[in-house]
Parts: structure tokens; C-alpha cells; sequence
């Protein structure tokens, strides 16, 4: 998958409760404040090919000093109320304490906001993995991973996504990768390992398999699931690389 994706893991904010806001707080911030709010996905924002509503953060990097932080009455009243917790994280040194713990993989994200882009939760319980896709401007969270086109990739991003979920790969994925008891890890090291049928072009069988993987890929993101669509592309899978 590294020879034509990009894998990174997300954003860690050390302390989500002081950072992350629900749906009917937004409108408690004066404008010049909203510039510090963004949208991010989450592990529980992940389902099996599509993504379920996202969750806001604060994003304070670019805050420089308190006195900037001040100015901004209503981001600094809520920090401050959780500035024991805050500083009580792990930093490097030289961090405010209204920083976020690990800003990683920034210009992954940046790069990806316009784009289709697949997310999935870095550990996970569940039997079947959830790589889910949006073309929504998201960034991820410390606790999923991004994968995105290098740009050089022909096929769909949602050819990708169902790859990611048949059969074939959950099995070895399973096998080859990375498991903290029952729970299955997701990590940039594992994921950038995994096998990849790209699509031989010249073949009119292999164009016509990738055209119906393709297009019930979509389906299933439109509907939100479907397990019949599902089973139907690991037979196709299965008919693609035999």
C-alpha cells in the first residue's frame, strides 16, 4: 500500500475534554474565535465505508502567547478550567499549556482536506475493520489513521476502501498484523504493508470486475451499509486476483 498511499496517524491532543465540543457549543464563540475550531474525525465517528457526524475541536497552535490566549475570552475561560489537567500531560519542552500534546502528520492533513480520504480507528474490537470514507474537510484524531492517494493512483480511492475491507484483507490483517489482546491495532507501519491489486488496465476482465467493486463501493457509502453489497465484492475480489 506505501508504493501508492500516504499513512499517518492523527493529531493527539493530550486531554480531548478540554479541547473537544459538542454540537450545541459552537455557538457560544465570538467570530474571531471560530477560526480556531475544526472539524475531526474520531474512532466512534468510524463505520464500515462511511463516516457517522464528526466531532469539533479546539485547535490552538497558533495561539503564541497568554495575552493573545486573553483575547480570546471564551477558548481561554474554558481552558483555564481544565489548565491543572493541561499541564499535567506529557509535553516537550517548551509547550504552552494550551498546546496540543503532539501535532503530527500537519501537513498530511493539510494536504488532505480537499481530497477523498479513507480514516480508520487506530484499535478496534470489532470482527470486520471500519475504513471509512469521506470527501468532508476532516482532520483525524490521535486515535485514527488517514490514508490518501500519493496522486500517482489511478484507481478510485473507493476501489481502496473496499480492498481495505473484504475479506482477503481482514483475514490478513488479522494474520500479519499488529493485536493488543482481543483488540486488532492499527498502525501506520502495519497498514503501509498491506498488499494492494492495482488494476491492469489493458485487461478488459480486470476493467469490468473494477468498474462493479467500483460501483457497489459507492452504493454502500450512499446507503450507509450494506452487507449484501459487501459479500458480493469479496466474490468479485476473489474472481479479480484469481
Amino acid at each position: 500500500l506505501n508504493d501508492y498511499l500516504d499513512v499517518g496517524v492523527g493529531i493527539v491532543s493530550g486531554f480531548d475534554e478540554a479541547y473537544i465540543l459538542k454540537e450545541n457549543e459552537l455557538n457560544n464563540f465570538l467570530d474571531k474565535e471560530r477560526r480556531f475550531i475544526f472539524p475531526f474525525i474520531k474512532a466512534q465517528n468510524c463505520k464500515r465505508y462511511f463516516i457517522e457526524n464528526g466531532s469539533y475541536y479546539l485547535l490552538t497552535e497558533k495561539i503564541l502567547d497568554e495575552t493573545e490566549l486573553k483575547s480570546y475570552p471564551n477558548i481561554y475561560s474554558r481552558l483555564l478550567n481544565h489548565k491543572q489537567k493541561l499541564e499535567e500531560r506529557y509535553m516537550p519542552k517548551g509547550k504552552n499549556w494550551w498546546s496540543w500534546a503532539t501535532i503530527r502528520n500537519k501537513e498530511l492533513f493539510n494536504r488532505s482536506l480537499e481530497k477523498p480520504k479513507i480514516f480508520v480507528p487506530c484499535i478496534d474490537r470489532s470482527l470486520k475493520a471500519r475504513y471509512s470514507y469521506t470527501e468532508e474537510k476532516y482532520f483525524g484524531s490521535g486515535d485514527v489513521l488517514i490514508i490518501i492517494s500519493k496522486g500517482s493512483l489511478k484507481e478510485d480511492l473507493r476501489y481502496v476502501l473496499a480492498w481495505l475491507n473484504s475479506k482477503i484483507i481482514n483475514d490478513w490483517y488479522r494474520t500479519k498484523g499488529s493485536h493488543t489482546g482481543h483488540r486488532i491495532r492499527y498502525t501506520q507501519s502495519y497498514i503501509s504493508q498491506i498488499p494492494f491489486k492495482i488494476i491492469d488496465w489493458d485487461n478488459p476482465i480486470e476493467v469490468k470486475i473494477y468498474n462493479k467493486i467500483l460501483e457497489n463501493s459507492k452504493r454502500i457509502i450512499e446507503n450507509k451499509g450494506d452487507e449484501g453489497l459487501e459479500k458480493e465484492i469479496d466474490e468479485l475480489f476473489l474472481d479479480l486476483i484469481h
